[in-house]
């Protein structure tokens, strides 16, 4: 039920915001200390990738209610100039996990359906390995 409601909600955000996340993905592992990149694509909905601007980027746990932002990928990226940030993942955010997704809030766009709320878009559930193993 967990996870369906936070997928629900990646949908339903996806949809409204424009912001198609293409990494990462349910399938993607990402390791810390080491290089990832967060990719995304306008998906030819309205508003388009203009509208919704800059935004902050962070990677996040939580449910469709609450969520909790755990590392800052950046602060403000213009999601309509470019279409990737690259950024080391924080071993010290959390536990090896698949319960990791990233959000976009939009800055200055609004919810659509709630205007009190900024615009956000989500990625899949994904896993992360906080754990480094040097040998």
């Amino acid at each position: 039920m967990f996870s369906k409601a936070v997928i629900s909600l990646a949908l339903a955000a996806s949809a409204l915001a424009n912001v198609f996340i293409t990494s990462p993905v349910a399938s993607t592992t990402w390791t810390a200390g080491q290089q990832a990149t967060v990719t995304w694509q306008d998906d030819g909905m309205t508003p388009n990738l203009t509208s919704f601007g800059a935004s902050l980027v962070g990677i996040y746990t939580g449910n469709a209610n609450q969520q909790t932002l755990l590392q800052i990928i950046s602060s403000s990226v213009d999601v309509s100039t470019t279409s990737s940030v690259a950024f080391t993942p924080d071993g010290t955010i959390g536990p090896n996990s698949n319960e990791y997704f990233v959000r976009f809030t939009s800055i200055n766009l609004k919810d659509a359906t709630n205007s009190q709320f900024p615009a956000e878009a989500f990625s899949a559930k994904f896993s992360l390995s906080t754990i480094c193993v040097t040998g």
